[in-house]
């Protein structure tokens, strides 16, 4: 829908407290999903977490969790480890 797509940019984001935990759940698009990603980057949010994007490919959050769940459970190292 275009009148959501990106609702929530930088500048919808800015008046956010230092720390914020950014999440969303509701529909790929609706986020800029570059802009919460720049503000974790820069320390700017505590976290963030995107359970739907704008594209949803084999690279997104979801698919890699389960390929990392398969590849641990078959005595294979994770591609994105929680910890190292």
């Amino acid at each position: 829908m275009p009148d959501t797509r990106n609702l929530s940019d930088a500048e919808a984001l800015a008046p956010l407290p230092p720390r914020a935990v950014v999440a969303n759940a509701a529909r790929g698009g609706v986020v800029d999903e570059d802009a919460p990603m720049a503000a974790l980057a820069s320390g700017r949010f505590f976290a963030t977490g995107l359970d739907v994007f704008a594209t949803e490919t084999r690279n997104t959050m979801g698919f890699r969790a389960s390929d990392d769940i398969a590849a641990v459970l078959a005595g294979k190292p994770a591609t994105d480890p929680l910890w190292s």
